[in-house]
Protein backbone atom coordinates (compact mmCIF):
# COMPACT_ATOMS: atom_id res chain seq x y z
CA UNK A 1 0.00 0.00 0.00
CA UNK A 2 1.57 2.92 -1.13
CA UNK A 3 0.97 6.46 0.53
CA UNK A 4 2.19 9.62 -0.80
CA UNK A 5 1.32 13.50 -0.68
CA UNK A 6 -0.10 15.83 -3.37
CA UNK A 7 -0.03 19.86 -3.35
CA UNK A 8 -3.30 20.99 -4.62
CA UNK A 9 -1.97 24.74 -5.04
CA UNK A 10 -0.15 26.96 -3.09
CA UNK A 11 0.96 30.53 -3.04
CA UNK A 12 2.80 33.16 -0.94
CA UNK A 13 0.76 35.50 1.25
CA UNK A 14 1.81 38.47 3.62
CA UNK A 15 0.74 37.37 7.07
CA UNK A 16 -1.61 40.00 8.48
CA UNK A 17 -0.26 39.33 12.29
CA UNK A 18 3.41 39.59 11.41
CA UNK A 19 3.97 41.60 7.99
CA UNK A 20 6.06 37.88 6.46
CA UNK A 21 5.17 35.98 4.13
CA UNK A 22 3.94 32.85 4.48
CA UNK A 23 3.17 29.65 1.83
CA UNK A 24 -0.60 28.90 1.88
CA UNK A 25 -2.17 26.00 0.09
CA UNK A 26 -3.79 22.31 0.12
CA UNK A 27 -2.33 18.92 -0.04
CA UNK A 28 -4.06 15.75 -0.32
CA UNK A 29 -3.19 12.31 1.12
CA UNK A 30 -3.63 9.72 -1.71
CA UNK A 31 -3.40 6.12 -1.42
CA UNK A 32 -3.20 3.76 -4.44
CA UNK A 33 -4.06 7.07 -6.40
CA UNK A 34 -7.03 8.00 -4.76
CA UNK A 35 -7.47 10.94 -2.20
CA UNK A 36 -7.98 9.54 1.24
CA UNK A 37 -7.69 13.10 2.67
CA UNK A 38 -7.45 16.64 2.21
CA UNK A 39 -6.07 19.56 4.14
CA UNK A 40 -5.63 23.01 3.89
CA UNK A 41 -2.30 24.65 5.33
CA UNK A 42 -1.54 28.14 6.70
CA UNK A 43 -4.41 29.57 5.39
CA UNK A 44 -7.98 30.61 7.65
CA UNK A 45 -10.31 28.45 9.48
CA UNK A 46 -9.80 25.14 9.80
CA UNK A 47 -6.18 25.06 8.23
CA UNK A 48 -3.24 23.47 9.55
CA UNK A 49 0.13 25.46 10.64
CA UNK A 50 2.70 24.27 8.64
CA UNK A 51 6.30 26.61 9.35
CA UNK A 52 8.39 26.51 6.26
CA UNK A 53 11.79 27.18 6.47
CA UNK A 54 13.39 30.72 5.48
CA UNK A 55 15.37 28.90 3.18
CA UNK A 56 12.76 27.53 1.34
CA UNK A 57 9.98 30.72 1.54
CA UNK A 58 13.21 32.36 -0.14
CA UNK A 59 13.90 29.89 -2.70
CA UNK A 60 10.02 30.55 -4.06
CA UNK A 61 9.65 34.09 -3.51
CA UNK A 62 12.35 33.81 -6.39
CA UNK A 63 10.09 31.81 -8.36
CA UNK A 64 7.27 33.47 -7.70
CA UNK A 65 9.03 36.89 -9.07
CA UNK A 66 10.44 34.83 -12.11
CA UNK A 67 7.31 33.97 -12.92
CA UNK A 68 5.93 37.94 -12.82
CA UNK A 69 9.10 38.39 -15.32
CA UNK A 70 8.54 36.26 -17.32
CA UNK A 71 4.56 37.12 -17.45
CA UNK A 72 6.26 40.98 -17.87
CA UNK A 73 8.27 39.75 -20.98
CA UNK A 74 5.41 38.17 -23.05
CA UNK A 75 2.76 40.55 -22.01
CA UNK A 76 4.57 44.19 -21.58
Amino acid sequence: MEVGFSIKNWRIEKDEKTGTAKVVGKYDVVMNNKVIASQAFNGEYGSMDVPFSSDLLLKLKSCEDDILAELKRMFG
